[in-house]
């Protein structure tokens, strides 16, 4: 039974304030973090965009929370930015424009990206423009199949934004993200998972088991591990292979002597030695 959080852990003017445009919801390790302004396909304005990063936050902070999920509300995981905001007129000043982006979508980003803590992306219906790099940058991409892809920046004279010029071409290679960006045009959840933007794509009855059976196969193994194998490899994406390896030999140092690697191993070796004397 899911248990809904309402308070956020941002204070505006001393005042702890109400969840009002996102559902977050906890359940037996899982966080599940729903932007909810169907009405508008949930494109994210500036109050979103926070309660969003506060809910990621407090997750990170939870030890209770293991994994955690987001998705859109309706038929839209989200279509990026709000364009209704008075920041992004066509009048503004190219400055509020850049902290618009700042404030909005990259801290959400890299929250996803620094947190050790594994971020499930649910793309129930469509994810474009920032919204689809919102969901690139999370740990996994679980589709369902009524799920469409766009970096539609090009529509309104924009470049890919929240992190696209870095994630899309690491996914699918420096032609292909060209390819997107330059036509903005839409790609099925189908042809998604075969340019490996996503992992698997399930039934849109079954996104929500779907991703519950994933968290749930990540929990059964040590949280600092699984963490440590996040940061680890989202470090290799701008480091070296000496970097690399060393990360991972200092790492696996670390591992080696937590309790739960210790008492894991130990289990390991005592069913191996009982294997061979059958």
């Amino acid at each position: 039974m899911w248990e809904r959080v309402l308070l956020t852990s941002f204070r505006e003017k001393g005042v702890l304030s109400l969840f009002s445009k996102i559902i977050y919801e906890k359940e037996g390790g899982i966080a599940k973090i729903t932007v909810n302004r169907p009405e508008v396909l949930n494109a994210m304005d500036a109050q979103t965009a926070n309660e969003v990063l506060s809910a990621l936050k407090d997750a990170e902070l939870d030890e209770n929370v293991r994994v955690v999920v987001l998705t859109g509300a309706g038929d839209a995981f989200g279509t990026g930015a709000d364009l209704k905001e008075a920041s992004l007129a066509r009048d503004a000043d190219p400055l509020d424009i850049r902290l618009h982006i700042q404030r909005v979508f990259n801290e959400i980003v890299l929250q996803i990206f620094k947190m050790e803590k594994p971020v499930i992306a649910a793309v129930n219906g469509i994810a474009a423009g920032a919204s689809m790099n919102i969901a690139l940058v999370c740990d996994l991409v679980i589709a369902s199949d009524q799920a469409r892809f766009s970096e539609i920046f090009a529509h309104i004279g924009f470049i890919p934004d929240a992190g696209g010029t870095f994630l899309l071409p690491r996914l699918v290679g420096v032609h292909k993200a060209k390819e997107l960006s330059f036509t903005a045009r839409f790609v099925t959840a189908e042809e998604a998972e075969k340019l490996g933007l996503v992992n698997m794509v399930v039934p849109r009855d079954q996104l929500d088991d779907a991703v519950k059976k994933v968290a749930n196969e990540i929990m059964k193994f040590p949280g600092k591990a699984i963490g440590a194998a996040k940061k680890a490899i989202n470090m290799a994406l701008t480091s070296t292979l000496e970097d690399a390896l060393n990360l991972e030999a200092t790492t696996q140092a670390l591992c080696s002597v937590s309790r739960e690697a210790m008492e894991r191993i130990r289990s390991f070796l005592e069913k191996r030695s009982e294997s061979k004397e059958k």
